[in-house]
């Protein structure tokens, strides 16, 4: 389940994510493809197809608790150990009751779901076979004041391999957010 980058956010932070791969190690990352960016609000892995219409009402439940809310990307980058490159969200208590909803709705259709504390972020490029990312890279990003209103969010099944660009996306059901509040 995941959360889309609009269009004009994508584009703004594509631009300014682009320079890094000539500062000094960029040229050494896999970039993630801009136009599969999103917002990861919970990843299940391999499902039981059987499931997935009962996961489909269950996060249509959610959608239609949730209302409309605001996201703003951090304009600094982060990098992980593990060799992944991000920039982070700045802390919505909006997303993160939504990513807590849509944990619950996962476990109770009888899926896992996830126990680490959520961050949000959008990965822009991972390390080779575990190096780290350079520190040049991460110091050289000026990302854009980007700000959006999520209205909705997707469930995604992912397509791995192949491509030589990482995953490929296939949008399987939307839920706009659509309880009413102030």
């Amino acid at each position: 389940m995941a959360v889309p980058f609009p269009a004009a956010v994508r584009d703004a932070v594509e631009a300014a994510a682009a320079p890094l791969r000539s500062v000094p190690g960029g040229h050494s990352l896999r970039w993630t493809d801009p136009s599969a960016w999103h917002l990861t609000l919970a990843f299940l892995g391999s499902t039981d197809p059987a499931l997935v219409d009962r996961l489909v009402a269950a996060l249509g439940a959610v959608a239609g608790g949730s209302r409309p809310f605001g996201a703003r990307l951090r304009e600094q980058a982060g990098r992980s150990r593990s060799g992944v490159l991000w920039v982070e969200l700045v802390p919505s208590a909006e997303l993160t009751a939504l990513a807590a909803a849509v944990a619950g709705a996962v476990r109770a259709v009888g899926l896992p779901a996830e126990q680490r504390p959520y961050r949000p972020h959008l990965t822009f490029a991972r390390a080779r076979r575990g190096a780290p990312v350079p520190r040049e890279v991460v110091g050289a990003y000026a990302g854009p004041a980007a700000s959006w209103e999520v209205g909705g969010f997707v469930l995604l099944r992912s397509h791995l391999g192949g491509t030589g660009k990482g995953p490929r996306y296939v949008e399987l059901a939307g839920f706009p957010l659509t309880a009413a509040g102030a």
